[in-house]
Formats: C-alpha cells, structure tokens, sequence
C-alpha cells in the first residue's frame, strides 16, 4: 500500500491536482481484489466510517502491462 498528497509539481495538461488524498493498493491476484470490494469487514467499516468526509471518489483498476 502506498498513499500521499499531490506533488507540488507544476499544473500541466495531464497532472491532476484537484485530489486532497490518494491511495494504491496492490492485490496478488483478482480473487484478492474481490475479497477486499465486496466481502472484506475492515474495507466496510472503512467505507462506513470515511464516506461522510468525501466528496468524491475515483477508482482505477489497472492490470499488468502485456
């Protein structure tokens, strides 16, 4: 797991700034990813529990380079 804030790097056309926190998880295999969206009670609390403080959430699955 790896998490920060946004780089003080300068404001190009494809640097995205507008975010406070960001997180990146890496799972073993997708069975594990599975586990951790629909059936993981630590994720469940985690979202219960964070959901009132965001105001948006984005999500990128991104898969190995073939």
């Amino acid at each position: 797991m790896a998490g920060g804030n946004p780089a003080p790097t300068e404001a190009r056309p494809v640097t995205d700034h507008s975010f406070d926190y960001s997180t990146s998880l890496r799972f073993k295999n997708r069975a594990d990813l599975e586990f951790y969206q629909k059936e993981c009670k630590d994720h469940a609390r985690f979202v219960a529990t964070c959901k009132p403080f965001w105001d948006r959430v984005v999500v990128n699955d991104v898969g190995p380079l073939s």
